[in-house]
C-alpha cells in the first residue's frame, strides 16, 4: 500500500519541479541570452521518480545573444501537462489514503 503512495507523492514533487521550470522559463521569456531549463527524472528503485537536476537544456544556443530560446507555446504546454499529471498523483493519494482508512476501519 505504501509503495503506491509513495509512487505517487515522488511523481507530484516531479511535475511540481516541471511546473515550476516552465514558469520559470516563461517568465524569463524576453530576457536576453536566457536559455530554457529543463527538468531531469530517474526512476526509484520500486516505483516513482525523482527530480536528478534542473538545467539549461542541450544544444545549440540562439544564433542571436539578444533573444532567448524559450518557445512559450511549447512551455504552456509544459505547465498543462504537469498540472494535469500533479491532479492525477494527487488523486491517487486521496484514494490511497481512503482505502487505507477503509482497511484500518476493518479491522479496528
Amino acid at each position: 500500500m505504501a509503495s503506491g503512495m509513495s509512487a505517487a507523492v515522488s511523481g507530484m514533487r516531479t511535475q511540481q519541479d516541471e511546473f515550476d521550470a516552465a514558469a520559470n522559463n516563461i517568465a524569463n521569456a524576453d530576457t536576453p541570452g536566457y536559455n530554457s531549463e529543463e527538468v531531469e527524472t530517474a526512476p526509484l528503485p520500486g516505483g516513482g521518480v525523482e527530480t536528478t537536476g534542473v538545467g539549461v537544456l542541450p544544444g545549440i544556443p540562439p544564433a542571436d545573444p539578444t533573444v532567448s530560446s524559450v518557445d512559450v507555446g511549447a512551455q504552456m504546454v509544459g505547465m498543462m501537462m504537469a498540472s494535469s499529471l500533479y491532479s492525477a498523483d494527487a488523486k491517487v493519494v486521496t484514494v490511497q489514503g481512503r482505502m487505507d482508512q477503509s482497511l484500518f476501519d476493518v479491522f479496528a
